[in-house]
């Protein structure tokens, strides 16, 4: 008599159904942490431009005396009380407080001709308690802009 294999009563039994739950599994895992990484990059991405927009706005506050003094340098001095005002009120009008959790201005330094910009808020991630972030992932962006005169 001959034995069919893979017949009822085979020890391979089963087996196709355990690894299609296991491969579902692991599926599911990537997706899941494939979607809370690209909501942190894209949060980090869009703090990244708001702090761009609101170190570009602290740029443009001129220091008047120092620039009309000078005449003739190769930089336009900056007010560093004007340019941290002009980033406040662009953080302000932009409504950046309502569009992020926990969001807020770190430091704003004012050198000269720069201005540097560092913003922070928290990504809650779609499935962060499944992954072990059930209270997001804090993000933080950094942005320079300098007042260059050119001639």
């Amino acid at each position: 008599m001959r034995r069919r294999l893979g017949g009822a009563g085979s020890p391979d039994e089963g087996t196709i159904l355990l690894l299609t739950i296991g491969f579902a599994l692991i599926a599911l895992s990537l997706v899941l942490v494939i979607t809370d990484a690209s909501k942190v990059f894209l949060t980090r991405r869009s703090l990244v431009s708001a702090a761009d927009g609101a170190a570009l706005a602290g740029v443009q506050s001129l220091d008047r005396d120092s620039f009309y003094a000078d005449k003739g340098g190769d930089a336009l001095p900056l007010d560093a009380d004007a340019a941290t005002a002009a980033v406040r009120t662009y953080v302000d009008a932009a409504g950046l407080a309502g569009q992020y959790a926990d969001f807020a201005v770190v430091a704003v330094q004012v050198t000269g001709t720069e201005v540097t910009v560092t913003l922070r808020a928290r990504s809650m991630l779609p499935f962060g308690t499944y992954v072990g972030h059930p209270d997001g992932v804090v993000v933080e962006a950094t942005a320079h802009a300098t007042a260059a005169f050119v001639d």
